[in-house]
């Protein structure tokens, strides 16, 4: 019997193992997920995303391309009731703003610093 005990636990010990290097790998392609996810080629690009995610002011590179309406934008900045990460819908555009809507109804006019694309 404590032999069967024995090989039970190794097996399950490693197994474990097995589990511990499988997440491990999954976390690193988490980076990965979030370059694909979070920014698009042709869009505001957040420069300083991990700081951004962790509560800090988020830096763009501004591309000459203008945000069009009915886009898809998040804000960088917490402004009009909106907060950082809330996705809005671009209602008009001007040279260096934007105006955004949340629901259809609008929330303010932010520069194309504050937001970038999602979609």
């Amino acid at each position: 019997m404590n032999d069967f005990l024995l090989i039970v636990l190794i097996f399950f010990g490693f197994l474990q193992i097995i589990l511990f290097f499988k997440l491990w790998g999954m976390c690193n392609d988490v980076r990965e997920l979030k370059k694909t996810f979070v920014k698009e080629p042709n869009s505001n690009e957040i420069s300083n995303l991990d700081e951004w995610l962790k509560g800090g002011e988020a830096k763009t590179k501004n591309y000459d391309e203008n945000i069009t309406i009915g886009a898809e934008v998040s804000a960088t900045v917490d402004k009009n009731g909106v907060h950082a990460g809330d996705v809005m819908k671009v209602v008009k555009t001007g040279k260096g703003f934007v105006i955004c809507a949340v629901d259809g109804k609008p929330v303010g006019k932010f520069s194309t610093n504050e937001v970038f694309l999602i979609k």
